[in-house]
């Protein structure tokens, strides 16, 4: 686990000068990027989804293959869905696109 320092910056309400706070955070609570798609069509449809699952995905996966549009695929097996759970990143590698089971997923052994 890894600690950061965060930097906030903001104006307050009430008074016309600018305030910072700093503090110290860890990684676990700095919340998954993710798309507009993501949220608002992919957790809908997949309500079974967890976000825990995709970190998890994007930590340790099993595979990773680059995508002829520069997205990039990762796999990882979810025990308590029973599958490999496949999540797609953009090109950053860390903004979530996609995520969904995927039956057809075969584990390559390197």
């Amino acid at each position: 686990m890894r600690n950061e320092m965060v930097l906030v910056v903001g104006f307050s309400l009430y008074e016309y000068r600018p305030w910072t706070i700093m503090d110290t955070v860890d990684e676990q609570d700095i919340a998954m990027k993710t798309t507009r798609y993501f949220e608002e069509q992919v957790l809908r449809k997949r309500t079974y989804l967890k976000r825990e699952w995709c970190e998890e995905v994007l930590r340790e996966p099993v595979q990773r293959e680059v995508q002829p549009d520069g997205r990039i695929r990762y796999w990882a097996f979810i025990p308590e869905l029973g599958r490999y759970l496949r999540v797609v990143t953009l090109e950053d590698g860390e903004t979530v696109h996609n995520a969904f089971p995927d039956r057809g997923f075969k584990e390559i052994f390197s």
